[in-house]
């Protein structure tokens, strides 16, 4: 049975001029900047955290939104096909 778990995709292919590398350091940077600005100092090790309890949190949270980000793209996906562009309380129009 295929879900999306199992589904097979295209070789990538895109504009190879935009490095991905290079965004993330920009994020992990700003990440990092947020970090002092909320809590008064970057991370740092034996901080009385346990970090793969932290970090094990974290995925599961980016599972979740990840889980919802395909569902709501599957559910799109036939409504830019019909043409149908606002979401109301009711549904497409």
């Amino acid at each position: 049975m295929e879900t999306v778990a199992n589904k097979e995709q295209a070789r990538p292919h895109g504009d190879k001029h935009i490095d991905i590398c290079g965004l993330v350091k920009k994020d992990v940077e700003a990440r990092a900047q947020l970090g002092e600005k909320r809590y008064g100092e970057r991370l740092h090790p034996f901080n009385g955290r346990n970090p793969l309890v932290d970090a094990y949190q974290e995925a599961l949270d980016l599972v979740i939104y990840l889980r919802q980000a395909l569902l709501e793209q599957e559910h799109d996906e036939p409504i830019r096909q019909s043409g149908l562009r606002n979401h109301t309380a009711t549904g497409w129009t």
